[in-house]
């Protein structure tokens, strides 16, 4: 064990059984420096190893070859605020669908201490399914399925390339790299999964992360996104991303984004005709129908962008 490792230790454990008020003696910046330190070690180890989050899941990461891993350990955990706004509409119950899973991190968090009926995640890549399937086991959680496919428009089979780096975070099914390497994965329609989703409760919140590929899962899933209008969160990073917020619209959802900082809350682009939307942002859309309900759930404040007409 290493000196910061054996600092923190110490630290927590003093936090934990001492009195109430003898606790602001464990300053929390103090806390803070060793765990930073603690971070940059971690993050130079080689191989892949279990760590675990601030919310006490453990994922299998490898840090050197993977950025999204390397944020996880220097920052407790990545995109936090999508974490939060996950547990908050988790209030409703129904079906959490991870599309684009990754290694779980989103998934493994949900099924672990959210509110949802169950969590279905869908990850292509080999590589990471095999980390994400790790992950559940190595926490041993119930509530969760698992599928190695991705969601498209039509049923089938299609290369999924991957990044030159190596980085499984960045895999797609649309060739966005010069040189790569690419494997074969089956392409499933989301609407295959409708009966899934009912035995479970309906499907109420959808987060789709999937490089490029986002208007083809919408398209494949259009009957379930009319049978149960869950929440959708779309991450933002391509055109095709953005086409298909604005299909989503045609369907009866309107747009928001989460505004950074503290204090967070909701920007509504209700009134824009082309809204402003920044790569890698989240794109939140929220159906009319349910509206009332799910701003309820999500207790944030909603600010309206002024017409740009």
């Amino acid at each position: 064990m290493s000196r910061n490792s054996l600092s923190l230790s110490v630290l927590r454990l003093a936090k934990k059984i001492l009195p109430q008020g003898a606790k602001t003696y464990v300053p929390n910046w103090l806390h803070r420096y060793y765990r930073k330190n603690l971070a940059q070690e971690v993050v130079a180890r080689e191989g892949v190893f279990f760590w675990r989050t601030s919310h006490g899941v453990s994922l299998l990461l490898e840090p050197s070859s993977r950025k999204i891993d390397r944020t996880i350990i220097e920052k407790s955990f990545y995109e936090k605020a999508i974490l939060e706004l996950l547990q908050r509409l988790s209030k409703a119950g129904g079906v959490f669908w991870d599309v684009g899973a990754n290694i779980g991190i989103f998934s493994t968090h949900s099924a672990h201490f959210m509110g949802f009926s169950h969590t279905v995640a869908f990850e292509p890549d080999p590589e990471n399914f095999f980390r994400l399937v790790s992950a559940v086991r190595k926490n041993k959680l119930e509530d969760i399925s698992l599928f190695n496919v991705a969601l498209g428009s039509e049923l089938g089979v299609s290369n999924l390339f991957q990044s030159p780096t190596g980085d499984g975070g960045l895999s797609s099914l649309e060739n966005r790299f010069t040189k790569t390497s690419s494997s074969s994965c089956v392409v499933v329609p989301g609407d295959l999964f409708k009966q899934h989703a009912c035995s479970f409760g309906g499907l109420s919140v959808v987060k789709i992360d999937v490089e490029g590929f986002e208007l083809q899962v919408i398209r494949g899933s259009k009957e379930v996104i009319a049978l149960y209008l869950p929440v959708i969160i779309i991450e933002v990073t391509s055109e095709d991303a953005v086409a298909a917020c604005f299909e989503l619209r045609e369907l009866g959802y309107e747009f928001f984004t989460l505004s950074h900082g503290k204090g967070g809350h909701l920007v509504s682009w209700l009134n824009q005709v082309q809204p402003q939307i920044l790569e890698h942002d989240n794109a939140i859309l929220i159906p009319k129908a349910r509206m009332e309900q799910v701003l309820h759930d999500l207790s944030l404040e909603v600010r309206v962008e002024p017409n740009n007409d």
